[in-house]
């Protein structure tokens, strides 16, 4: 004889998923047309984004280090590009020089 492990029907207790929903939609409804009439709530506001600014920084550390390590090696290779161009310029400067001179 095998005994049930489910629970009767008759122990099933709270409102139903969507009478939560709704209830909980009305409110957020509610407490957003107070604090935008009355600004009761800007106090608690500016506490819950104080607490919670660390963790959104955290959040984004990763691509701000992803940023900023494609930005050093963009600028690490831009620079490079010109350090080549600025020595290609001065050896033809000086190509130019002394054949200036050796005309002279």
């Amino acid at each position: 004889m095998a005994i049930s492990q489910e629970q009767p029907a008759f122990f099933v207790r709270g409102p139903s998923p969507f009478a939560r929903l709704t209830f909980f939609g009305l409110l957020a409804l509610f407490l957003m047309f107070v604090d935008a009439r009355y600004r009761y709530l800007e106090v608690v506001r500016k506490t819950v984004a104080t607490l919670v600014y660390p963790v959104q920084q955290a959040a984004l550390l990763p691509a701000q280090l992803w940023l900023t390590t494609q930005n050093f090696f963009q600028s690490r290779s831009a620079l490079e590009q010109e350090n080549i161009s600025l020595k290609r310029k001065e050896l033809e400067n000086a190509q130019a020089i002394h054949a200036h001179k050796s005309l002279s």
